[in-house]
């Protein structure tokens, strides 16, 4: 959390707790670079336990898949973006354009534990494409998620930013060395959502608003350049 006298120091802090810490990684660490003077500290967590930490007043803000329906708490939309189907190069569906729910319904599917929105989404997903997942494994963390793809052992889910940002963030030797591919999914309502919150009674500083509106034209910007962001690419 944020000391209310950070006005006479020289740091100011900001604490946060996230579903997803992959791609808000990328904004956190943009922000410090503007403002070096401001720590982070984020907790990544499951669902239910990110809304009492944000009642609790625990932390600042939380960023979450879904809003909260609670009138304590106010969420702002970040962004809404489609998500692909992340395989190991040699997987059948490496070679096409595009891929559809329903042809995942034999796939072994690497996901999150449950109380994560991650597993909620997913899950919602695999039942509209008619079909509950096959799990070969519950994991916490999303590079160990991509760790399990790159070695054949399922399929995954990531989004069109999250696949981008892999990608600009990374070498081309790098690249090469993830042994990954992503592939657009075909269904327009296989997206995801992406949502920062706070709670109404917490008292938040200067620092906590600035952070606050600098998340909101950060992911206005991102969400603005992915509109063009749709192929396919295999590393």
């Amino acid at each position: 959390r944020i000391e209310l006298n950070e006005t006479f120091s020289n740091t100011a802090k900001l604490s946060l707790a996230v579903e997803f810490p992959d791609l808000f990684t990328f904004a956190e660490a943009k922000y410090l670079q503007q403002n070096p003077n401001v720590t982070i500290n984020q907790s990544f967590l499951p669902t239910l336990a990110i809304k009492q930490m944000l009642l609790n007043k625990e932390v600042d803000f939380c960023i979450t898949y879904d809003s909260f329906y609670d009138s304590n708490i106010f969420s702002s939309l970040l962004l809404t973006e489609k998500l692909m189907l992340l395989v190991h190069p040699d997987h059948w569906a490496a070679k096409r354009e595009e891929v559809s729910l329903k042809e995942l319904k034999h796939e072994r599917l690497i996901t999150m534990s449950d109380g994560f929105g991650f597993r909620k989404m997913t899950d919602r997903f695999c039942h509209e494409g008619g079909f509950y997942p096959a799990v070969p494994v519950e994991i916490l963390d999303m590079q160990m998620l991509r760790s399990m793809v790159a070695q054949g052992i399922g399929v995954s889910f990531i989004t069109e930013m999250g696949w981008r940002e892999i990608l600009s963030s990374r070498s081309d030797a790098a690249l090469l060395k993830l042994n990954l591919a992503a592939v657009p999914i075909e269904e327009d309502s296989c997206k995801r959502t992406a949502y920062i919150s706070y709670f109404k009674n917490r008292v938040l500083t200067e620092t906590a608003w600035d952070f606050y509106r600098f998340a909101l034209d950060y992911f206005r910007r991102l969400e603005e350049n992915n509109h063009s962001f749709k192929k396919s690419m295999i590393l």
